[in-house]
């Protein structure tokens, strides 16, 4: 298995001296031998902070499981040997059936130093001087944007997701903008509805993983069916041309529901804008300069998306991804 190393320089309104590496999706992946290269893959990039984006096992009853509760734990000591703090979520495959017995051994990870086990709640860290502020978005199962859960929604004929996730997070939302604030959550899908983007919007970077290979800048179908299909809301770099680069499917998005600014897993930019006449999206290339002309101007925060530690569940196909971030004052 080969272990991807992206890096990215991510432009916010405040700057932060902190350097995080991000992970996801590593379904179960804890307990195989292949994990110690990304730890160690992590560790060499000497993170301050390192960011789990939820799906840690491959099904929710495994947290019940003392063996692999210890994989787990074996694995977020492991993070924390460099000094680093480990902060984490649940992803929906962690929370198909949430049970006192799971939570109280998620919450129970705590128990290890500088892991944070975070369950729609937050942390106060502060690393070399500087206070950052990290809320945890847990991705329940009946709010994933699925198809089990968008069949439910077309036979209610309404769509709830979006009000009880915003009520969920509400109470993380009284933001101190002294401190630099990061929402980590799992579905990047959930943080594109309208809704939820209207109120993350003071977060200084919010980041993601769940889908593995690919998001879409905008909804390629009706604005009437809205959340209804799965497409809508992927959010990043399938509508690109693969020709341009094999492995478009991750990076960095700072956008609102007109347009987008990508930043690719290559480093290159570009504006991603929806044409209605023809019901698609248009891309252009742009340089560094003019995509930090559009932040600037449009006050746009960015959201990162990581790749996945196990890309499909159980079938590592291109290898894992660790993804580096360095905060850039824009």
């Amino acid at each position: 298995m080969q272990v991807f190393n992206v890096n990215y320089d991510v432009f916010t309104k405040k700057g932060s001296k902190a350097k995080f590496a991000l992970i996801g999706d590593l379904h179960g992946w804890v307990a195989n031998k292949q994990i110690m290269k990304v730890i160690d893959s992590i560790k060499d990039t000497n993170p301050d902070i390192v960011l789990i984006a939820g799906d840690i096992l491959a099904e929710s009853y495994q947290w019940t499981q003392t063996k692999e509760v210890n994989y787990v734990q074996n694995l977020l000591r492991s993070l924390t040997e460099t000094g680093a703090e480990v902060v984490t979520v649940l992803g929906n495959h962690d929370t198909h059936v949430v049970s006192d017995e799971l939570m109280h051994n998620y919450m129970n990870l705590e128990s290890i130093p500088n892991v944070h086990p975070l369950f729609n709640s937050s942390v106060d860290l502060n690393k070399n001087g500087e206070n950052i502020h990290i809320a945890g978005l847990t991705t329940e199962a009946r709010d994933g944007v699925t198809a089990a859960t968008n069949a439910i929604v077309r036979h209610l004929g309404v769509d709830e997701r979006p009000q009880r996730i915003v009520k969920t997070l509400e109470p993380m939302l009284d933001l101190n903008q002294d401190q630099f604030n990061i929402l980590l959550a799992h579905d990047p899908r959930q943080l594109r509805m309208p809704e939820v983007d209207e109120a993350t919007k003071d977060f200084d970077m919010r980041v993601a993983a769940h889908i593995h290979n690919g998001y879409l800048p905008f909804k390629r179908t009706t604005k009437d069916e809205k959340y209804l299909d799965q497409d809508w809301a992927h959010y990043l770099f399938f509508g690109i041309p693969r020709k341009i680069t094999r492995n478009f499917a991750r990076g960095v998005a700072y956008g609102n529901k007109n347009f987008y600014v990508l930043c690719t897993q290559t480093n290159d930019y570009y504006l991603a804008t929806y044409n209605e006449e023809i019901n698609d999206i248009e891309y252009r290339k742009i340089t560094e300069r003019e995509a930090l002309e559009i932040i600037r101007k449009h006050n746009l925060t960015p959201s990162v998306i990581t790749g996945g530690v196990n890309r499909y569940v159980g079938i590592p196909l291109e290898g894992s991804e660790v993804t580096s971030i360095n905060i850039k004052k824009r």
